[in-house]
C-alpha cells in the first residue's frame, strides 16, 4: 500500500537490517587507527547512503567512483561495502568474490558477517557458521557475539542442542535442490529422544553401523512429503508471476522451518528477532518458518493450516529472490494471490493450481473476491496511488481482510486480468527493483501517480464487471 502523502512517514522496506547497521557503525565511529585521517570517512557516506536508502545499483557506481581515491590500507572496506551491495542485488556469486576480497586484506573486518550471509543462502551452513565465529571488532578485537549470535542460532537450527546425534532425521534437502527442509512433523519428542539415545551408540565409521544409522535416520514421511509440496509451489509459482526459472540465482537454496505446534515455533522465535503470528520470513537467515494446524487434513496428509501457510509464506519468499527489498504490501498481497488455490494429490503427484478465482466459499466465509467486489462497489478501497506507497508500518498496522483482500484483487488483475499495459508498466519497474533501483524511484519511473489513477479506474471497471 502507497505511503499517505499527508504523514510523511520515510519508508521502511525489509532489508539486511543488522548487516547494514554494522558497517554504518563502521562509517559513523571511524575506520580502524591503523587508517589514515578522518576525512577518509568521506569516501564512504554516499555508498553507505545509498545502501540505507535501497539503492545498491547505485550504491555500485558511487564505490567505482571513489575506487582510485581509497588508500591501499582502505581497500578491505571498499571490497566490503561492494560485497554488501551485490548481496542486496542477489549476485551471490560476485559479492562472494568480493568478500573475499576484503577478508584476504583484513580478517577481522564486517565482511565476515555479510560472507556468512552468502554462505546461507547457497546452504554452506558450516562456512557460514565458521565465518560468524571469526568476527571480530575491528577495533578492539574482540568477539562480535552480541550481534551475531541470533544469526548463529538461525543457521544451527532448533533441534541440534536437544538431539545432536538425531537431528539429521529432521533435516531434508529437496531432490531439485531449491530449498534445505527442517520439521518436526510426523514425530513426537518422546519419539525423538529415543532415536538420540540409539543413534548415539551408533559408530558411523564402521559400515555396518553406518548402515543403520542412515536407516534409523531416514527423514520422517511427513518432512518427504513438505519437500514435495515445497517444490511444487515454487514451480507451479514462477509461471503464475510472468517469472522465470533462468532467472533464479545460481547456488541459491531456501531454508524452510515447519513445527510441529505454536508451542514450539513460539519457542524457536523467542530466541531470534523479527517473527509474525503464524509465520515470518527472516532475510538474513533465509528462512520461511511456520506451525501446523492438524485442524483439517489435505489429500496430502498435511494439516490444511500447514499447507495454507507454506503456500502464502512461501510465493512471498519466492517473490523477494527476484526483486529483494520488495516492501511487505506487495510480498504479501503475492502470498494472498497465490493461497487462493487447489490442491490434490499425494507423495510425487501433488498437483497444485494457484491463483484461483473462488467467488464463493464453501463453508461460508467470506472470500477476497466478494471483498474486492464490496469496495470497488462503495469506492472504499485504498487509492492505489497511495497502495503503491505504503510503509512497512503501515501494511502491518493495516492487516486487515479488507486491506489483503485489495492486494490479492491487485495483483489477480496484474496476473489474470486482459490489462496489457498494467503488465507492462509493472514488469519495467520490477526490472528497476531487480537491478537495484530505489524502490520509490522505480515506481515514480514506471508507475507515477497519473498512470495509477488510470489503472485504478480500469481495475475498479473490471471488478464492477465481474
Amino acid at each position: 500500500m502507497a505511503r499517505p502523502a499527508s504523514t510523511g512517514e520515510t519508508p521502511v522496506r525489509g532489508r539486511a537490517v543488522w548487516r547494514r547497521a554494522g558497517i554504518a557503525w563502521l562509517v559513523l565511529v571511524g575506520p580502524p587507527a591503523s587508517l589514515a585521517p578522518a576525512q577518509e570517512k568521506e569516501y564512504w557516506r554516499e555508498p553507505i547512503r545509498l545502501l540505507e536508502a535501497g539503492r545498491p545499483g547505485k550504491a555500485l557506481e558511487a564505490l567505482d567512483g571513489v575506487k582510485d581515491k581509497v588508500p591501499e590500507g582502505s581497500r578491505w572496506h571498499w571490497w566490503e561495502l561492494r560485497g554488501t551491495a551485490l548481496l542486496d542485488l542477489s549476485r551471490d556469486g560476485q559479492a562472494l568474490e568480493a568478500l573475499n576480497q576484503a577478508i584476504a586484506l583484513r580478517p577481522g573486518c564486517l565482511g565476515r558477517e555479510v560472507r556468512a550471509a552468502v554462505h546461507v543462502r547457497a546452504g554452506r551452513y558450516a562456512e557460514a557458521l565458521a565465518d560468524l565465529e571469526a568476527c571480530t571488532d575491528v577495533k578492539t578485537g574482540k568477539e562480535k557475539s552480541w550481534r551475531t549470535e541470533p544469526l548463529r542460532f538461525a543457521i544451527s537450527g532448533p533441534f541440534r542442542e536437544r538431539w545432536p546425534h538425531a537431528a539429521r532425521k529432521l533435516e531434508l534437502r529437496t531432490e531439485e535442490g531449491h530449498y534445505d527442509l527442517i520439521s518436526n512433523l510426523g514425530l513426537t519428542g518422546e519419539q525423538m529422544d529415543l532415536i538420540e539415545r540409539d543413534a548415539s551408540l551408533l559408530d558411523s565409521s564402521k559400515p555396518a553401523e553406518k548402515r543403520k544409522l542412515d536407516t534409523l535416520l531416514r527423514p520422517a514421511p511427513e518432512l518427504q512429503q513438505l519437500g514435495v509440496l515445497l517444490e511444487t509451489i515454487r514451480r507451479e509459482m514462477l509461471p503464475a508471476l510472468n517469472l522465470s526459472a533462468k532467472d533464479w540465482p545460481a547456488g541459491r537454496v531456501l531454508r524452510v522451518m515447519v513445527f510441529r505446534d505454536e508451542a514450539d515455533l513460539k519457542d524457536w522465535r523467542g530466541r531470534l528477532w523479527g517473527y509474525r503470528s503464524r509465520g515470518w520470513l527472516d532475510d538474513e537467515a533465509n528462512t520461511l518458518v511456520t506451525f501446523r494446524d492438524d485442524a483439517r487434513l489435505t489429500s496430502t496428509g498435511l494439516g490444511e493450516g500447514t499447507v495454507d501457510g507454506l503456500v502464502y509464506l512461501s510465493a512471498s519468499q519466492l517473490f523477494s529472490v527476484y526483486a529483494p527489498d520488495s516492501p511487505w504490501w506487495l510480498t504479501g498481497s503475492i502470498g494472498a494471490f497465490a493461497s487462493e488455490f487447489r490442491l490434490s494429490g499425494r507423495g510425487r503427484q501433488i498437483k497444485l493450481e494457484l491463483g484461483l478465482l473462488k467467488r464463493k466459499d464453501p463453508a461460508g466465509r467470506p472470500t477476497p473476491f466478494e471483498c474486492v467486489k464490496k469496495m470497488v462497489e462503495s469506492w472504499s478501497h485504498v487509492p492505489w496511488r497511495r497502495f503503491f506507497r505504503s510503509t512497512n508500518e503501515w501494511w502491518g498496522a493495516n492487516l486487515t481482510f479488507p486491506t489483503t483482500s485489495q492486494g490479492w484483487g491487485m495483483c489477480y488483475y496484474l496476473f489474470r486480468g486482459p490489462d496489457a499495459e498494467f503488465r507492462r508498466r509493472f514488469g519495467a519497474f520490477l526490472a528497476d527493483l531487480r537491478a537495484g533501483e530505489d524502490y520509490d524511484a522505480a515506481l515514480s519511473k514506471n508507475l507515477p501517480d497519473a498512470a495509477l489513477d488510470k489503472l485504478e479506474e480500469t481495475w475498479v471497471a473490471y471488478w464492477k464487471g465481474m
